[in-house]
């Protein structure tokens, strides 16, 4: 029997790396949308309450490094499309899975990160990440 066997989650980001896996892993079924959006989470947690019964998991990983340019070629648009994923986004989830995950009892809830927090390369983005090259 594995950990995740009856469970029900959620998982954001998972068109590639970590949350691609994680969705593999957990062979979860979920809803596409925009991870930044409150009613495309709200759908998702009634869809596994519907469907399932309930909600087990929320594990929030979609995050972006955005546009890699110094500061002064940075536009406030690409500030608020960083913050809109990697800050609004995860809290649009838990905002809506929260009473869900209690109702069912109580489960898990992650929150994926970057080396960025502990690691800051300045100049190079909105997110502070290195560049991919």
């Amino acid at each position: 029997m594995g950990r995740m066997d009856g469970k029900v989650a959620i998982i954001t980001g998972a068109t590639g790396g970590i949350g691609s896996a994680t969705a593999r892993r957990f062979a979860a079924e979920g809803v596409a949308g925009d991870a930044t959006d409150a009613g495309t989470a709200a759908a998702c947690v009634a869809r596994a309450t519907e469907r399932y019964g309930g909600l087990d998991t929320l594990f929030a990983n979609a995050g972006i490094e955005g546009k890699v340019a110094p500061l002064a070629a940075q536009t406030r648009a690409d500030f608020e499309r960083v913050q809109a994923i990697n800050v609004l986004g995860p809290w649009m989830f838990l905002r809506a899975a929260a009473p869900a995950i209690t109702a069912r009892g109580g489960g898990s809830i992650l929150l994926t990160s970057s080396v960025a927090g502990l690691v800051g390369w300045a100049g190079l983005g909105p997110h502070g990440g290195p560049p991919d090259k």
